[in-house]
């Protein structure tokens, strides 16, 4: 009798294990569950750790620590100069916002939304500037592209922390 309830308890154990999987939640990132047999996504944030899924249940996982990507546009100064000035963006995404950030915008965000929206924004401002305004007053070419790129991404479910400038004459 020993041998057969051995071998249930192995296939009880077999079939638990095809079933169901695992999913980490790294430190630094927070987790969206989707479960397409149950409510679908979860508008719960996880937390960093391990979390059980069933089925073809996934976490979606967003780093919510800041990044800081850069971006080099070609632009003309206002006195007509061709100038490549290369943009950074410190931001992170609104960790209360992360529902909306994925149903609305998609976990591409950075290339959907910031990316666009920073390019526009730049040059916009570089364009009311000389080249000579961009290296007396970078710190002010700075805060206008920085406060142009919040107000454009106003509502998007991300925070924008910094813009610097970085100016090299073609």
């Amino acid at each position: 009798m020993r041998p057969a309830l051995s071998l249930a308890a192995f296939a009880a154990a077999c079939s638990g294990a095809l079933g169901c999987s695992y999913a980490t939640v790294e430190p630094g990132h927070r987790g969206l569950l989707f479960e397409p047999n149950g409510i679908g996504l979860q508008r719960e944030a996880l937390q960093p750790g391990r979390y059980r899924l069933h089925g073809g249940d996934r976490v979606e996982d967003f780093a919510v620590t800041y990044a800081t990507r850069r971006e080099a546009i070609d632009t003309l100064s206002s006195e007509g100069l061709p100038m490549r000035v290369e943009l950074a963006v410190i931001y992170r995404p609104i960790i209360s916002e992360l529902y909306e950030l994925d149903t609305e915008v998609g976990p591409d965000y950075y290339d959907a939304v910031i990316k666009p929206e920073l390019r526009s924004a730049g040059r916009d401002v570089l364009a009311r500037y000389s080249f000579a305004d961009l290296q007396t007053r970078n710190e002010r070419i700075e805060d206008e592209i920085e406060n142009d790129l919040r107000r454009r991404m106003h509502g998007r479910h991300v925070e924008v922390a910094s813009v610097n400038v970085d100016t090299e004459k073609k």
